[in-house]
């Protein structure tokens, strides 16, 4: 059996590590859009709740006072969680593009045949569904 490498392959090979290269960025790009929107829907929760708490400001009431003080308590907290998670996140998608990026760079054939298998299984479970 030759074992020798066509231009052919070496193309197909080539062609593999530019869309598994694609294929990471895009997940890290998604990852950021998810944070990003994830954020704004977060953002916009805490404006509400801010102004909720300002409206109701106006009764005077030690223990509304009380109530206010924890949720203002519980909104940074919530806050600095969400910027947190969100940091997480993206670097992970780095992390991850990054080795598949390295990966597919110093192995391109397992990487084709990764690919090879991820794409027949990916088929079956999609011809199971229609």
């Amino acid at each position: 059996m030759n074992a020798s490498v066509t231009p052919e392959s070496s193309n197909r090979a080539g062609n593999l590590k530019s869309a598994l290269s694609d294929t990471a960025d895009q997940i890290g790009d998604s990852a950021q859009r998810v944070g990003s929107v994830a954020h704004e829907k977060f953002q916009e929760l805490f404006a509400g709740v801010q102004d909720l708490m300002d409206s109701v400001g106006e009764v005077d009431s030690a223990e509304l006072r009380k109530i206010q003080a924890k949720l203002r308590v519980s909104l940074v907290a919530a806050k600095s969680a969400l910027a947190d998670g969100a940091s997480q996140v993206r670097k992970r998608a780095e992390s991850v593009a990054k080795t598949t990026d390295s990966y597919v760079r110093s192995s391109p054939w397992q990487a084709l045949g990764l690919a090879a298998v991820a794409g027949f299984a990916l088929g079956i479970l999609v011809s199971r569904r229609e």
